[in-house]
């Protein structure tokens, strides 16, 4: 069938937001640069610079000449979230890829994201989900049960659980995305908030809150099966803060899942609703009293995604946990529970580190949980 798609046509933009990577952003373009070559100006980037202390801008001005190549520097640091939105609203391409500035990408991942968005055409497909594969790790890439670029309509559940909490997996239909920018998204001064649903719903997963309000727009949304991006890991020291901020923030996000996108089929969620980890959760907690709040906001979460998800034993079983961990001694137990886990794990917890900043966020999420339950009552 002729194509509709007139020559010369950008037909795919992949934004980047960026800030002080310049060494790692310098090899993302060059990566893209090969893998855009073939395709000329239907494949542009476009790079929102929050501010950079580092040698970014200049880096970037010597790229321009070699690839179709926009360039926006920020007067200040506007968040990820605003930098974010900047990037997108540089694009002119049919569909714009986000991409972090640190993924890898996967060799001929371009040429078939360009095929899918040409097989979206004249189709309601308001997102593409591209996957990520993490060599690093030993868990399996989600496999999907079809070899080639299929569309889903938003209540179809014949793929397997997607992960969309990496900013690689989003490529959004533009004029889509900017419709739900304009319609569903306040902003103030620095301030984001939603106006559908819940205003803090999936904060700190904005690209994650695009690709979903986009399939719903559209009430489709296209998969491919085959990993684009490379999810890159520099392995670095992290604090007991840390680990529980990630682990409190993602059973938010599969919280905020279950109540405002049930038709979504997640597997992000899933990876942290592991009975060990709500263990060791509460074993920091009794390692570090500061961790205390955020150990109860991640219990009373774990209960109540499975009461939602109908695994009753399970909700039992976190309520009962929970009321066992505050027993004489239990403590001094849970600090021991917590030697052996990381020992046993092959943990590099900075066991001792205080990330006020963390600590801050963490703050955040049990507030922003508060006022979940509040609302919901």
């Amino acid at each position: 069938m002729k194509s509709d798609i007139p020559a010369n046509e950008v037909l795919l933009s992949i934004c980047i937001p960026t800030f002080n990577r310049e060494k790692k952003l310098e090899k993302v373009l060059e990566a893209i640069s090969l893998d855009a070559a073939p395709f000329g100006k239907e494949v542009e980037v476009c790079v929102s610079d929050n501010c950079s202390a580092d040698q970014t801008e200049k880096m970037v001005g010597e790229w321009s000449g070699r690839m179709p190549l926009k360039y926006h520097r920020q007067k200040s640091n506007l968040g990820y979230d605003l930098n974010l939105l900047s990037a997108i609203g540089m694009a002119s391409g049919r569909f714009a890829w986000l991409m972090s500035d640190d993924d890898g990408l996967v060799q001929g991942a371009v040429g078939r994201v360009l095929a899918d968005i040409r097989e979206c055409e004249g189709k309601k497909a308001g997102a593409i989900y591209v996957p990520v594969d993490n060599p690093q790790d030993r868990r399996p890439s989600v496999k999907q049960g079809f070899g080639s670029f299929r569309i889903f309509s938003k209540n179809d559940k014949g793929y397997s659980p997607l992960i969309i909490t990496f900013i690689g997996t989003i490529c959004l239909k533009r004029e889509t995305a900017e419709k739900v920018i304009k319609s569903r998204i306040k902003i103030t001064g620095s301030q984001l908030e939603k106006t559908s649903k819940n205003r803090y719903v999936l904060d700190d997963f904005l690209h994650s809150y695009l690709f979903l309000e986009c399939a719903e727009e559209e009430g489709f949304f296209g998969i491919d099966p085959r990993p684009g991006v490379l999810f890159v890991s520099d392995h670095a020291r992290v604090s007991y803060d840390k680990v529980v901020y990630y682990q409190l923030l993602h059973m938010l996000y599969s919280l905020e899942l279950l109540e405002f996108y049930p038709w979504f089929n997640d597997a992000a969620g899933e990876i942290y609703l592991k009975p060990y980890l709500i263990l060791k959760t509460a074993a920091q907690a009794a390692h570090k009293p500061s961790l205390e709040a955020a150990c109860q906001a991640s219990i009373d979460i774990y209960a109540e995604i499975m009461d939602k998800k109908g695994r009753r034993i399970g909700a039992a079983a976190a309520r009962l946990f929970d009321f066992a961990r505050k027993l004489p001694l239990a403590g001094s137990l849970l600090s021991s529970v917590l030697v052996a886990l990381s020992r046993s794990r092959g943990s590099k917890l900075a066991y001792e580190c205080h990330d006020g900043k963390v600590q801050e966020k963490i703050g955040f999420l049990v507030s922003r949980y508060g006022k979940y339950r509040r609302d919901a009552a």
